[in-house]
C-alpha cells in the first residue's frame, strides 16, 4: 500500500504491515528507495502490493494473510 504523510511517500508492506518512510514527494525516488531496501511490488488484479524484503521472500500464496 502507498500513503502519504505530509506529501511524503511511505510504503506499507501488504504481508506484515512494516512502513517504509522514503523521506520523499517524488514517486520515482521513493520508488528507486523500495529498491534499494530490497522490496518488492507485484500487481494482484487491479491493485498493486508492496512487500517489504522480509515478506517478499515468502511464498506467494502466503502473501497478504
Amino acid at each position: 500500500m502507498i500513503t502519504r504523510i505530509h506529501g511524503k511517500i511511505n510504503f506499507e508492506c501488504d504481508g506484515c504491515g512494516e512502513v517504509l518512510d522514503t523521506e520523499t514527494r517524488d514517486f520515482e525516488e521513493a520508488r528507486q528507495s523500495m529498491r534499494s531496501e530490497m522490496w518488492d511490488s507485484q500487481k494482484e488484479g487491479d491493485v498493486w502490493c508492496h512487500y517489504c524484503s522480509r515478506c517478499a521472500d515468502e511464498p506467494a500464496l502466503t502473501k497478504g494473510k
